[in-house]
């Protein structure tokens, strides 16, 4: 009779079982690293040498430039999928003046640029999406809104068309702030 030999699949698993204890225990071995809380009020600041603590600084997120960019890339692709999705901003007869009342079920994502060119300076946004408008994540200077009933004594009129843009006037509080480019594609002249 040959000597008794075990099954491979129990020593399979008793290496298995070995590799987790082992990554079990070397867990305890990890360094500790010590947390540090944020002061609660400015009383409880730690001082530094040299450091002025006589009051606090606010604290400012930003988006890194990867994570914009892909917002960008996410949202553009939203808007260019269905035309018939799609809302534009509207031109009015009376006063020139731009609008746009935002609806859930249509998106718009219409920019404002510096000059007539796509890859020129943002300037404002009128965008359908949280994450284009909430806290103005690319930082632009008119800022950022869902329509143009939310834009705190902004106004947009429109002043003439410059290739495939429109040109408009940005007054802030009935003051003249500049001009802005919006792509055609993105406006309708309304009818009387």
């Amino acid at each position: 009779m040959p000597p008794y030999t075990r099954p491979k699949k129990f020593i399979t698993g008793k290496l298995c079982c070995f590799c987790c204890f082992w990554v079990i225990t070397s867990c305890n071995d990890a360094p500790v690293v010590q947390q540090i809380n944020s002061p609660v009020n400015s009383s409880d600041q730690i001082a530094t040498p040299g450091a002025d603590t006589s009051k606090p600084k606010p604290v400012t997120i930003t988006l890194s430039p990867s994570a914009l960019d892909s917002l960008e890339q996410a949202n553009a692709a939203m808007v260019a999928t269905d035309d018939e999705s799609i809302q534009k901003a509207q031109v009015s007869q009376k006063d020139s003046s731009i609008w746009i009342t935002a609806n859930m079920r249509l998106d718009h994502r219409i920019f404002g640029y510096a000059q007539p060119d796509v890859y020129s300076k943002k300037m404002m946004l009128i965008s359908i999406f949280t994450n284009d408008v909430k806290d103005n994540p690319f930082q632009l200077p008119y800022g950022a809104y869902y329509e143009t009933n939310e834009m705190n004594g902004v106004k947009l009129k429109y002043t003439g068309a410059e290739g495939s843009f429109i040109k408009a006037d940005v007054f802030l509080d009935g003051t003249r702030k500049g001009p802005v480019y919006i792509e055609k594609r993105w406006i309708i002249f309304e009818d009387r």
